[in-house]
């Protein structure tokens, strides 16, 4: 997602900006479902300096949340977990866990896993 001034606002998680939050926002057209009818809306999102900073605020956000708790509990288990978050609200779109957990059994990811996972140096040969 992009700031106004067309550098990215690092919100990951697409956490919007209500009245509790006194950071920096930016507003966006976003796709929310109401009564599982699909409705183009502008909203303000969170902005934040760095990727890092998201991801405190997406654990902040959730801890502080009690409606997410038994998400919490469900961490181990990416597919509980997400579901728990839809269950809990954390979407409005009605296919949100199923749609993440095609992002993540995904070759993209998968590849961009194993890459995290190989080795970054190679022995040299002395034959």
């Amino acid at each position: 997602m992009q700031s106004g001034n067309g550098q990215s606002s690092h919100n990951l998680f697409g956490i919007k900006a209500d009245q509790r939050w006194d950071g920096g926002q930016v507003k966006k057209e976003t796709l929310e479902y109401e009564d599982g009818v699909a409705v183009r809306k502008r909203e303000h999102f969170r902005t934040y300096a760095s990727f890092e900073q998201s991801f405190q605020d997406y654990v902040a956000f959730l801890k502080a949340t009690p409606r997410y708790a038994e998400a919490l509990t469900n961490a181990e288990d990416p597919g509980n977990y997400f579901r728990s978050l839809q269950d809990a609200g954390y979407a409005t779109d009605p296919a949100y866990a199923d749609k993440i957990m095609q992002v993540m059994q995904g070759s993209e990811m998968q590849t961009a896993l194993a890459s995290f996972k190989a080795p970054s140096w190679r022995p040299i040969n002395k034959g």
